[in-house]
């Protein structure tokens, strides 16, 4: 959630950028959970069927990006020399410090609820605790 309101608020091009301007972060919330009401925000809704199988054979976590993506460079065959490039980089603090009440996180575990449950999302875990996925 607050990659996406980051993103709202930089992103020049987008439908939202000058509303988004005068956000707070609970402001960003409320909005997503009016979308949610009309299309899943969250990232499970792209990943499986209406029967909540996979559609993909691999999943990359941000949050270790570079070794997934190391992962599946060597899986391909790809050269150890090919890295992810970085770009559209944020420079803020950290996630934790923008959710300054627990009915902030009770709002956005109820908007993102399947992607938590699916790969064991906690607020104060810095890394998914669920992996779908073990080996390509």
């Amino acid at each position: 959630m607050v990659s996406y309101y980051g993103f709202t608020k930089k992103h020049t091009g987008g439908r939202l950028y000058k509303e988004a301007q005068s956000w707070t972060f609970a402001d960003c919330i409320s909005y997503f959970e009016g979308k949610d009401n009309r299309f899943a925000s969250n990232q499970m809704s792209w990943l499986v069927d209406k029967k909540g199988a996979f559609l993909v054979d691999r999943i990359m976590f941000f949050e270790h990006i570079e070794a997934d993506f190391s992962d599946l460079a060597a899986h391909l065959g790809l050269s150890k020399d090919v890295k992810l490039p970085h770009v559209n980089i944020t420079k803020r603090t950290d996630y934790r410090d923008y959710y300054d009440d627990d009915n902030l996180k009770r709002r956005v575990e109820a908007l993102y609820a399947p992607d938590f449950e699916a790969f064991g999302y906690e607020f104060d875990a810095p890394f998914p605790k669920k992996y779908p996925f073990t080996e390509l």
